[in-house]
Order: C-alpha cells, then structure tokens, then sequence
C-alpha cells in the first residue's frame, strides 16, 4: 500500500477576484499543495483561517480591511502560520520589508505591474519556489 503523501493547505486573501482565481489554479497545479479557500478581505480570511486551519496564507498587502497590516498582525497573533506577502512594486519600501520581516513574513513577493492586463502568472515560479 503506497503512503499517501500530506498536502500544504493554502488559503489565499487577495482583493481581485482575477488574481484569487489564477493563484487557485497556480498553487492547485502543485500535487503537494491543497488551496482550501479564498478571502476577500481581512474579515473573511479570519474567518476562513479559524474554520480551515491552513498550514500557509498568500496575503495581498492591499487586501481590503487590512488597514496597517491589521490582518499580518491578527494571523501572528491567533493563529501563526508563514504568510507569503504579496505586495506592488510601488507599494515595496524597506520599510515596509522590515516591518514584514519582524513581524514573521514567510516570503514577500512583488504583484505583476498594473495596467489593462495584469499577468499574475508571471509569478508563478516565484510562488511555487517559495
């Protein structure tokens, strides 16, 4: 009888309906990830992590009700797991990267440019890698 392997659950918090979806099917590709839900905003992702239990969160910095990293500083706090950051390049500051750092940030990624088509596969190897 072959052992079945343990998947990493994901949970994915990301304010672009677009980006949840493609990141869902990104990290879904990975046969040792499990994406187990998606959140909207900080609210929802709270909610969703004390029902789901992940073992990782993908967080986008501007993911509504998130308000001066409210969300980072709640998952710390109730429920520590590593947290992939996902922030735009105009929004990156050493600031912020410290901030990140101290607070226990996994890995922090930059989002695809913005513009008419946002290409959020771009990212995909970085995703996956890390």
């Amino acid at each position: 009888m072959q052992e079945e392997r343990k998947k990493l659950k994901v949970l994915i918090a990301d304010k672009s309906n677009y980006c949840r979806l493609v990141l869902q099917d990104i990290i879904s590709s990975e046969q040792d990830l499990n994406v187990l839900d998606l959140a909207a905003d900080g609210e929802e992702l709270m909610l969703l992590m004390s029902r789901n239990k992940p073992d990782m969160v993908v967080l986008d910095y501007d993911l509504p009700k998130n308000d001066n990293l409210l969300a980072l500083k709640r998952i710390f706090s109730e429920q520590p797991v590593p947290v992939m950051l996902l922030v735009p390049g105009e929004h990156l500051t050493l600031a912020l990267l410290s901030q990140a750092v101290e607070m226990g940030v996994y890995a922090v990624i930059l989002k695809p440019s913005r513009g008419f088509y946002i290409n959020y596969r771009s990212i995909a190897a970085e995703v996956l890698k890390k």
